[in-house]
């Protein structure tokens, strides 16, 4: 175990033992509640990777794991964590002795909060308010292709019609491992210009939004705008329907038909109208507003797959976070349809509006984002006037 001067911070300390490049591409995370304190740092969700280095935990100041803690970590990353990707932290726990069983293990390396729950929800709480879009102090990166990291400042929607389905004291020593600072504020940009550029492939849309260029995946951008309102709309207790001019027979198998009738109920929150019409056959007469001219069938196939694989998660509220996820990403608008100008716009404004959130609810990237300094470097371009 090495030896370190003393210093006065925490991220003083990670910089110290982990590297600058850990503690650049990290944000602070702290939070304190119901007797319990929480500082440290946690990696922006694009500057996750695929190995789980490092993912340290310090109860009361001494090194220890914790699954309790680290699905709370997960759990706060949430669809802003890209797909296959792992988030990277220091977090430092401070907790009444007497609520922490160390004979988990024999080492003691692992340990047992008496209200497991309880710390569970605030750490994912308090990780979900520096990583999501609406974190203070948060900044999601997008690396370039040259290598650069370029700082992404977030800003905080009409829809795109859709035709398709598809500290303070000094710190000790502490273990050394290997890892990063928020350089730029999370913050709504909402008077930003949207200058949409064009179309590539039928899927990338180019734009400038305020003084930046924007390389954006049409379908993921348009189903995390989705999602996000649906979510919104759920939260407040049910999601608005619309009616469908001609109502539609949806034949489902025996199984299938089954999970509907189950959630029928369900169904209705999400802003289905439907009954049974036969043995295993639905009449759908209304589906939720904002998935606009989506298959009903399809949507309803994707839900009782949804359910069906969710089966053992024990909060009912993951669970239909799960299933608004797969009801906007078969709503949003597809790869390979064109769009016209006007939908561009829209679109990115939307966008835009949601907080350019940096992955879709499935973890996948959204855009890549070029400033004018970055342009500049590119191009040999610094220092020109």
């Amino acid at each position: 175990m090495a030896d370190y001067p003393v210093v006065r911070s925490l991220r003083e300390r990670a910089r110290q033992v982990y590297g600058p490049a850990l503690v650049e591409a990290s944000v602070d995370v702290a939070g304190e509640a119901g007797g319990l304190r929480l500082e440290g740092l946690c990696c922006r969700p694009l500057e996750a990777t695929v190995t789980r280095t490092p993912q340290d935990l310090f109860v009361n100041r001494r090194w220890v794991k914790s699954p309790a803690v680290v699905h709370a970590v997960y759990d706060g990353y949430g669809t802003y964590l890209g797909k296959g990707d792992h988030p990277r932290f220091i977090l430092l726990l401070i907790v009444d002795p007497r609520q922490v069983d160390v004979n988990v293990h024999p080492t003691k390396r692992e340990v047992r909060f008496s209200d497991q729950e309880g710390v569970h929800d605030r750490v994912r709480a308090w990780i979900r308010h520096v990583v999501g879009p609406e974190a203070p102090t948060s900044a999601a990166t997008v690396r370039s292709p040259w290598g650069s990291p370029v700082p992404e400042a977030p800003s905080p929607g009409d829809r795109l019609p859709v035709h398709e389905p598809d500290a303070g004291g000094a710190y000790a020593s502490t273990r050394s491992g290997a890892a990063a600072e928020a350089v730029q504020p999370y913050l709504p940009a909402v008077g930003q210009e949207v200058r949409p550029m064009g179309q590539v492939a039928d899927r990338y849309l180019l734009a400038q939004v305020g003084e930046e260029l924007q390389i954006i995946d049409q379908h993921t951008a348009h189903e995390r705008v989705l999602y996000e309102r649906l979510c919104a709309q759920f939260e407040k207790g049910s999601i608005p329907s619309q009616q469908i001019l001609l109502p539609e027979t949806v034949e489902l198998a025996a199984s299938a038909a089954g999970s509907v009738r189950a959630h029928l109920a369900d169904l209705g929150r999400l802003g289905f109208e439907l009954e049974e019409f036969g043995h295993g056959t639905f009449l759908v007469r209304a589906i939720p507003a904002l998935t606009g001219q989506a298959d009903p069938k399809s949507l309803l196939t994707a839900l009782v797959e949804e359910w069906e694989a969710e089966v053992s998660t024990p909060a009912v509220r993951e669970q239909f976070h799960a299933v608004l996820a797969s009801l906007a990403c078969h709503s949003a608008v597809r790869s390979g349809r064109r769009l016209e100008l006007p939908e561009m716009r829209r679109l990115v404004e939307d966008w835009r509006e949601a907080g350019l959130p940096s992955t879709c609810p499935h973890g996948r990237r959204i855009a890549m984002r070029l400033t004018i300094e970055e342009l500049d470097r590119i191009f040999g371009r610094q220092g020109w006037v």
